[in-house]
């Protein structure tokens, strides 16, 4: 039987070793620290926390394994519930249809008329999706579930799609499916009990909000949880209507559909025709080179002023 060291010998032990003390460390201790911080308001609960409590109280025999399972359930609905209230917060993503302009030799520059994006995509959706697992100490990780790694053959699955094209009206919509967003784990020396993404869907303007959140589910049917929390509806083009016709023309531009969602679908739920129109260049949208060119300022307010005169 291995002997235990005494105080003593720790010291003498940490002091050699200094390094040592992170790798002894429980994480209890940190879930304990976590616990407290975050019931002050220094820093966010964390299920993690309550889960590695809870299992170290069932090892002491200070909880039985019935009544730690009942509290980890309520610990979980709980933080649930939280997360729910504060996607409620978030302000609704929006999707559009844009006149624009391209860079470069004056060319014709683009009218573009309104995708759909799911959650309310091009219209679009936004779903959180999840993959569940067990928290073990990483160093025994056999006792435990990775919720990462469980993951992988969703996200190698996620990273094959390829845009799906609707020709609506002359124009082409492209559909697309992204993870956007991915968090999981509670600390370095953790098993992760939990994989949470942001899947965004951008559909089409001949797909209903329904029938997109139907088929992003169907894709996300093999992570264990899926709950769509900002759907918004896309915008038929209007692509006959007479404004917008005389715009193209005034502003020597092209018509064409606009991969993305703006508050043109907001508009034409309410009967309202609309289109996006402006200088700069799509393609660099939310890259670091985005940028818009005085010249393409100027063009912009010359073709509006002169069409509203």
């Amino acid at each position: 039987m291995a002997a235990q060291l005494g105080g003593q010998q720790i010291s003498a032990l940490l002091e050699s070793l200094p390094g040592i003390a992170s790798v002894l460390r429980s994480p209890v201790a940190d879930a304990i620290v976590s616990t407290i911080r975050a019931g002050v308001g220094l820093g966010d609960f964390r299920e993690g926390d309550a889960n590695e409590l809870v299992q170290f109280a069932v090892r002491r025999g200070l909880l039985g394994s019935e009544e730690g399972e009942r509290l980890l359930a309520e610990v979980k609905d709980a933080c649930k519930n939280a997360r729910a209230k504060a996607r409620a917060k978030k302000t609704k993503k929006k999707a559009t249809a844009t006149v624009k302009a391209k860079r470069g030799v004056r060319q014709k520059a683009k009218v573009q008329t309104p995708k759909a994006r799911v959650a309310r995509k091009t219209t679009a959706n936004n779903a959180t999706v999840w993959f569940e697992g067990e928290a073990a100490h990483s160093a025994r990780p056999w006792l435990g579930t990775n919720a990462v790694t469980r993951a992988g053959a969703f996200l190698t699955m996620m990273d094959g799609l390829r845009p799906e094209t609707h020709p609506i009206e002359g124009l082409e919509f492209k559909e697309v499916v992204s993870v956007t967003r991915a968090s999981g784990g509670v600390a370095n020396n953790i098993i992760p009990s939990r994989f949470e993404m942001n899947v965004n869907y951008r559909f089409s303007p001949d797909r209903s909000t329904d029938e997109a959140v139907s088929r992003l589910r169907d894709l996300c049917r093999p992570a264990d949880g899926f709950e769509v929390f900002d759907s918004a509806p896309a915008a038929y083009p209007e692509i006959s209507h007479v404004f917008f016709s005389d715009l193209a023309k005034t502003a020597n531009a092209s018509i064409s559909s606009k991969q993305g969602w703006t508050d043109v679908a907001q508009l034409a739920q309410r009967g309202v025709p609309a289109v996006n129109f402006g200088p700069g260049e799509t393609a660099l949208a939310h890259k670091p080179g985005e940028s818009v060119r005085l010249s393409d300022l100027d063009w912009a307010y010359e073709a509006l002023s002169s069409l509203l005169r």
